[in-house]
Parts: C-alpha cells; sequence; structure tokens
C-alpha cells in the first residue's frame, strides 16, 4: 500500500515490502466471538490501530463492538476492560494491559513470520554504518 510512496521518497534505498495478516490463533477467537461481542485493542501506534480495526472488521464487519486506544490514554483503555470479551495490545502496550488483568489477553502481531523472516535477512544484510 505504502511502497510506491516510500520508493519515491527514498528513491535507491532497499525496500521490502511486508504485508499485515490476522494469525490463524487470532483470526479463530474472533471468528467464534458471538455477535456483539467486545474487541479492545490498545497500541502504541495510532496506524497499527486503524490496521487492527481493519483487520477485525474484515473478518466480522459490524457484528463485533471494535474500541481502539492508544496507549498513552491509559484510564480510557482501563475502564474498557471488565466489558471486554478479548483485548489485543501490541508488544509495547502488552506488559501495560497485562498489569490490568483482562480476562483474555492476545499479543497483536501483524506480519507473519515470512515477512518477519525477509525483514530479518534484509536486516541482517545491511552494512554497518561506517
Amino acid at each position: 500500500y505504502h511502497a510506491s510512496k516510500v520508493a519515491r521518497a527514498a528513491p535507491g534505498a532497499p525496500l521490502e515490502t511486508v504485508h499485515v495478516e490476522t494469525p490463524p490463533e487470532d483470526q479463530k477467537i474472533i471468528e467464534t466471538l458471538p455477535a456483539g461481542a467486545t474487541v479492545v485493542i490498545v497500541s502504541g501506534s495510532p496506524i497499527l490501530l486503524q490496521i487492527a480495526a481493519a483487520l477485525v472488521g474484515g473478518l466480522r464487519g459490524d457484528e463485533l463492538l471494535v474500541e481502539t486506544r492508544p496507549l498513552s490514554r491509559r484510564a480510557e483503555w482501563r475502564r474498557l476492560l471488565p466489558a471486554a470479551d478479548v483485548v489485543f495490545a501490541d508488544a509495547l502496550a502488552a506488559p501495560a494491559v497485562r498489569e490490568a488483568r483482562p480476562r483474555r489477553l492476545r499479543e497483536l502481531r501483524i506480519l507473519g513470520e515470512k515477512d518477519l523472516a525477509r525483514v530479518r535477512k534484509a536486516l541482517s544484510m545491511a552494512a554497518p554504518a561506517a
């Protein structure tokens, strides 16, 4: 989606594209929630919140209530946790959310193993700064 913009912004720089996806375990959780269930998503990244909400919406449409909150709005997401059927938190937010003891917490991962492996390989081959 953003590859052409990045390529124009940094011509000649190596570019690795990644695809967002819902891990099969998380997809199953979302698909088996009853209609009307509440999904809370907490992240340090506003863009990740948008992507995650779109992934849930793509699986279930408007059957689920999806509430997204930035990690910085602690009071807001903490108020939502007791009503949440499942909470997704990215790696940055997970420790703080875990402390609040939601009923069901999943660490949000939207990059597949193949994409992560390609990025790791590309980073390992990058020349160290002189």
